[in-house]
């Protein structure tokens, strides 16, 4: 994928985060970004890696993994799920909704 079809995935209050507030190594499958309060719908991918701040809704594939920032927090998501990271002073996430 390139870097604008990720960046049509990744909204942030409602529209597609701004290319300079994100990176993605396609080689690596990884989404990085310091924002909070992101909305990533990756429902239909498996095997990517996000890196992002607190507040965040993930809409992911299987084998997906997240590391959350502001915790210095790995979440391993075997399964299709949807997600919220927890604010960045509580570890852990809430599972919304599973496939």
């Amino acid at each position: 994928m390139t870097k604008q079809e990720i960046q049509q995935r990744v909204l942030q209050g409602g529209k597609p985060i701004a290319f300079n507030k994100f990176g993605w190594d396609e080689e690596t499958k990884t989404f990085s970004s310091d924002e909070d309060n992101l909305l990533l719908d990756f429902a239909d991918i498996s095997y990517y890696t996000f890196i992002t701040g607190s507040n965040c809704i993930f809409k992911t594939g299987s084998i997906c993994i997240v590391f959350h920032k502001d915790r210095y927090e790995v979440i391993e998501l075997k399964q299709d799920k949807t997600i919220k990271l927890n604010g960045c002073d509580i570890k852990g996430f809430v599972v919304m909704s599973t496939k």
